[in-house]
């Protein structure tokens, strides 16, 4: 006689199998349609050829193609239940459309079709910007600053950076740039040219500096009791002694080096350094940008909708 564990042991089996070879069937919808897109919904659309993604942002790119030209592109993939719309005016200055990719499940009739993917194409609004943002004029990037200061030295005139400003000065308006190389990257790379490098690490400490330190806590404590005796002309030593102990630490030397840097570098004449970097950010600037999505809930793609 088969024992009751033998028994059991084959009625569990038993449950298995039939669970492995069981055809599932999908639950059904309200209305009566089965879940998933039917035959019309767009199965994949394509990202936009002529455009850049950072390698770890792949579905967030940007290109220097027009609105116009990029709307005709998505509007050959648009499938019956697909639509182009625009955005509405408001305060973000920007504009540009939304593509939108939806679907209808299988067997259901009648409702509007669900969203389920989206590319957002956007460019920004800068006559909006000027016209809007009250001190908008006097939001200018570092090289313009930089050019300023040089009028009148070098035989730098006002009409050479008028002329150089109304060639670049459209780069006030750019948010969008190239994914390897953007503006301020290249704005950082020219500074440093120009002013000396900016330290990676914090500076190395010195042999007495925690001494240097202790000694100089213990002086700003005798520099608030001589102010408040007011021996002006005693505060002014101790002032310059202090100034001096401190550029000797490790953190006071790497500080001295950089103001001597950057003295240096105001006094040179830059301008061809700040004028090249204008070149080079205009190379860099994109002016529109395309983000992709899917929703979470379209399970049926099985893989990536971009191609």
């Amino acid at each position: 006689m088969t024992s009751k564990r033998s028994l059991t042991h084959l009625f569990f089996v038993l449950v298995s199998i039939a669970a492995a070879t069981t055809i599932y069937s999908p639950p059904c919808l309200a209305d009566g349609g089965e879940e998933g897109p039917d035959e019309m919904t767009t199965k994949s659309s394509l990202l936009y050829p002529s455009s850049q993604a950072a390698p770890d942002k792949p579905l967030d790119r940007v290109t220097n193609d027009g609105l116009d030209k990029i709307k005709a592109f998505y509007r050959k993939t648009l499938g019956p239940y697909d639509l182009i719309r625009d955005f509405e005016s408001g305060g973000e200055f920007r504009k540009g459309f939304t593509v939108v990719y939806r679907y209808r499940a299988k067997g259901q009739s009648g409702g509007q079709p669900s969203e389920f993917a989206t590319v957002e194409v956007s460019m920004p609004d800068s006559l909006g910007f000027k016209t809007k943002v009250m001190g908008a004029e006097y939001i200018l990037p570092e090289p313009f600053t930089a050019l300023q200061r040089l009028i009148d030295r070098y035989d730098h005139t006002q009409e050479d950076y008028d002329k150089i400003f109304s060639q670049y000065q459209w780069l006030r308006y750019v948010q969008y740039w190239d994914p390897v190389s953007d503006g301020p990257m290249i704005a950082h790379t020219y500074h440093e040219r120009v002013f000396g490098p900016t330290p990676k690490q914090a500076p190395k400490k010195k042999e007495g500096d925690a001494a240097t330190k202790a000694d100089l806590k213990r002086k700003q404590k005798e520099m608030q009791a001589l102010k408040e005796s007011g021996d002006l002309a005693a505060m002014m030593a101790l002032a310059q002694q202090m100034q001096e102990q401190a550029g000797q630490t490790g953190a006071g030397q790497e500080a001295n080096e950089i103001l001597e840097r950057q003295t240096a570098g105001m006094q040179k004449d830059s301008w061809d350094d700040w004028v090249a970097c204008l070149k080079e950010m205009a190379g860099a600037a994109r002016w529109v940008r395309l983000e992709y999505s899917v929703t979470s809930g379209a399970w049926w793609l099985g893989g990536e909708f971009w191609k």
